[in-house]
């Protein structure tokens, strides 16, 4: 290969410069004497004067030719560069400060030539020792060796696509061998999967060939041998041993350069805090935080957690000399709910905590010194209705446990009077603020056909949810238009009632299969054990002889005592809604010899499964909720709204958009699809949506819907993005053993930083060629001096010939 290079005192742009300078005013001189010739003589003299100017002044640029050729063949060395976010550390910092960005947030660190003189992470030193170190004016170890081998420089840190091979950062063979080495790494993966990296390096040769038919020096498409520069941390992908003996067959040594030191750095930091999604004022917030405490024993230091700009709880540790360890803290509400901005149409308001440790000693890495998290503060409780006219012991158990739990907001008409005084519902509105209904099946003999169509409403447009508990000991109840409950008004019952109105007695309670996995029939962990649970509760002497409608699911049937089975608790979704009817109302002989541990448990998920989640915020056109506080970083996050018009009916076929913003800036838009209508063929005005792709960080949900007023568009909901658990962070210091053993497994070496060098003398077997070199000096050459006397020459001649000599 032969290349025109430029080695002269001034470099090329500038001799350009003034040679097109130059050129031009020369001609322009020299046209003034010949515009009044003949042609060609009027163009022919300035431009063979100007032409020989040209070349003299290109001499200062020293042009010169570069001749390369390949003497035999030159063996492949790979090389493995981490760039994890461990290789980012300064071991040598006094201060213990990392490199890292002064901006909340996590940005890439580039190592590149200017940044060389004043950073010491491992990354850096790696990148000095293959590149040109300005420092001490060593070329760099790429340059000494790029004219033996062919080197293909590749960078890695997580996983990367199953099946591919790594992107090569720098590659000998498309450069000059005497050209400046430019490249940049970037520190900014959270794993290290050193296995997965080897295996990719070697993709080429397929594992199942080897240790079978190829090596090392019958394929030339692998390399001869890799050179891995790391610290030796590998906490993702494939076991690196493993692939270092898949490797170890092919005949392919790995050479190991392990940077960092080999003893644990000083380092505090959070790993993960651990409290619940959702609090009340009158609640205590309890949770655990897991810290690093890489720390000499006995060394102190402290634990913080701020809610905005207070400090809400704090405390002084010793370390115990464990690397790792577990608190806890406890909180008050009232604390944490203090000085909140709290809207009455907002169901939560969120809590924003900031987990943060500091030590008078040292801190190698302030990354993990700070970790964000956050809550729901539900300021309005689940809303429920219990009715029951005759006011049964099983519903007044329910009233209870209700009250007891500090989610809900209990109203009840119990017993006759009550019921009287108390009709419910009395309006179509009334229903709205309702979470849950629970109601005896008699509650009907109140309601008429409108009543009992607001209530199907209630459920398939809003989204309600009703539990219907019967007894069974008496004929299916009328309503107030003297209509059988098993009528058409109430056909969106989950079960149809039986010509034989006798009541049945129950032996066991048997779970079926499709509630196994419904969160509100779980007791145990196990499904056997929670079916074994469910036939030891205490049967219902008398319940319901029914059967289910077409679509409702039975969920629990009764058993009697010769073994025939009858729908207990059915369910169906109605629109938006759920129903659920129990065919007895004796689940209160649950509380015998235990109480509450399972009664109140029960009711307490069954009504949790049954209801709609609350959304987060609405106004009157919208309701708007995307879930829980915090996700783990790529967990899907469903995004919910109800859209009404100013009528407050269903909004249906609008074009609902999500506006996905992260600090007041828009990331995305996410189209939100309308839910299927309700069963009797109307509009629920219910859309939501899905997304799972976002990066760590803060976001604030907004809707954007032709048709709704701009002030109410602004409605808007927040969730924050878990980056995921930083493994490279629990260990900072080199593991020296796992880099010695893959390189005694493959038949390479171990060299310590300082001796990276040495490596070179470990290659020395693997080169088989050589990139020779010449160069021809063109302006010191007799045709470049030719070339300028016969160009002045013939201007000479010409001029006599012209008649201006």
């Amino acid at each position: 290969m032969t290349r025109v290079q430029f080695g002269g005192i001034l470099p090329i742009w500038l001799v350009l410069i003034a040679l097109l300078a130059g050129a031009i005013a020369i001609w322009v001189w020299y046209y003034r004497e010949t515009k009044f010739l003949k042609s060609p003589y009027t163009y022919i003299l300035p431009t063979l004067r100007a032409t020989a100017f040209a070349i003299i002044m290109l001499m200062l640029a020293g042009p010169s030719l570069h001749h390369e050729w390949i003497s035999g063949e030159l063996s492949r060395i790979a090389l493995l560069v981490d760039g994890s976010s461990s290789m980012a550390m300064d071991d040598q910092s006094p201060t213990g400060e990392s490199f890292k960005n002064n901006s909340d947030e996590v940005k890439p660190q580039i190592a590149n030539a200017k940044a060389l003189s004043n950073s010491n992470t491992r990354l850096h030193r790696a990148l000095r020792w293959l590149q040109e170190d300005r420092r001490n004016a060593d070329p760099g170890w790429l340059a000494q060796q790029r004219s033996n081998f062919h080197l293909q420089l590749f960078e890695f840190a997580g996983s990367g696509p199953d099946g591919e091979p790594l992107p090569a950062i720098w590659d000998s063979s498309t450069e000059a061998t005497n050209s400046p080495i430019e490249f940049e790494l970037e520190s900014v993966g959270n794993r290290t999967a050193i296995g997965d990296a080897l295996a990719q390096a070697t993709r080429r040769l397929l594992p199942r060939d080897i240790g079978v038919s190829k090596t090392a020096d019958t394929d030339p498409t692998s390399p001869a041998a890799i050179i891995l520069v790391s610290d030796g941390q590998s906490n993702a992908g494939e076991s690196p041993l493993a692939v270092a003996e898949r490797i170890a067959s092919s005949g392919i040594p790995i050479f190991t350069i392990g940077y960092g030191q080999s003893q644990e750095p000083e380092d505090i930091g959070v790993i993960s805090v651990d409290h619940s999604r959702s609090m009340y004022r009158t609640d205590s917030l309890q949770g655990t935080a897991t810290l690093k405490q890489q720390l000499p024993r006995g060394q102190s230091f402290d634990v913080s957690i701020r809610h905005g700009s207070q400090v809400v709880w704090t405390q002084t540790y010793e370390s115990d000399g464990a690397p790792t360890r577990t608190i806890e803290y406890r909180i008050s509400g009232e604390e944490l709910f203090s000085g909140l901005d709290v809207s009455t149409r907002q169901k939560a308001t969120p809590i924003e905590l900031v987990f943060e440790t500091s030590t008078v000693g040292r801190d190698i890495a302030a990354e993990n010194d700070r970790y964000e998290s956050s809550l729901w503060g539900v300021v309005r409780k689940n809303r429920v209705m219990v009715m029951d006219p005759r006011g049964r012991w099983e519903s007044r158990y329910i009233k209870n446990a209700f009250q007891r739990d500090e989610a809900w907001d209990v109203v009840t008409a119990l017993g006759p009077e009550e019921f009287e005084k108390n009709p419910f519902p009395k309006t179509r509105e009334e229903l709205i603020g309702l979470d849950l209904l629970v109601m005896a099946l008699d509650s009907v003999a109140s309601m008429d056909e409108a009543k009992l169509r607001w209530i199907s409403d209630y459920v398939a447009e809003i989204g309600g949810g009703v539990i219907w508990i019967d007894s069974g000991r008496e004929p299916p109840p009328k309503n107030a238009i003297g209509e059988s409950a098993a009528g058409k008004s109430m056909e969106w019952l989950p079960i149809r009632f039986t010509e034989e109105n006798a009541p049945i007695p129950i032996a066991s309670l048997t779970l079926e299969d499709i509630a196994i996995d419904q969160r509100a029939f779980a007791f145990e962990k196990d499904a056997a054990s929670n079916r074994r649970l469910w036939e030891s509760f205490p049967s219902p002497r008398v319940a319901r002889r029914v059967e289910s409608a077409p679509g409702a699911e039975v969920l629990v049937m009764g058993k009697t005592e010769a073994n025939r089975l009858f729908p207990m608790i059915v369910t169906r979704q109605l629109g938006q809604g759920r129903i659920v009817y129990l065919a007895n109302d004796e689940t209160w002989r649950w509380r015998y010899n235990v109480a509450d541990l399972y009664h109140q448990r029960f009711w307490n998920q069954l009504a949790q499964w049954v209801m709609q989640a609350p959304y987060a915020v609405e106004n009157d056109f919208i309701a708007l909720d995307s879930g829980d506080r915090t996700y783990s970083s790529g967990e899907d996050i469903f995004i919910r709204a109800r859209l009404r018009d100013s009528n407050r009916n269903p909004l249906s076929k609008a074009r609902a958009v999500a506006v996905i913003s992260r600090d007041g800036v828009r990331v995305d838009t996410i189209p939100m699809s309308e839910n299927p209508l309700s069963e009797n063929g109307e509009a629920t005005g219910l859309y939501s949506a899905s997304i799972n792709s976002l990066l760590p960080g803060r976001y604030e949900i907004t809707l954007d819907v032709p048709g709704i007023p701009n002030e109410a568009l602004e409605l808007q909901t927040e969730f924050l993005v878990q980056p995921p658990q930083d493994l490279e962070m629990q260990s900072l210091a080199m593991h020296r053993t796992l880099l010695e053993q893959i390189a005694s497994v493959t038949g390479g070496a171990y060299f310590d930083e300082q001796d990276a060098d040495r490596i070179s003398l470990s290659l020395k077997r693997f080169q088989k060629g050589k990139i020779e070199q010449s160069q021809t000096l063109l302006w010191q050459s007799y045709p470049w001096f030719l070339t300028v006397i016969g160009l002045l020459a013939v201007e000479w001649f010409l001029r006599k010939r012209s008649g201006l000599v």
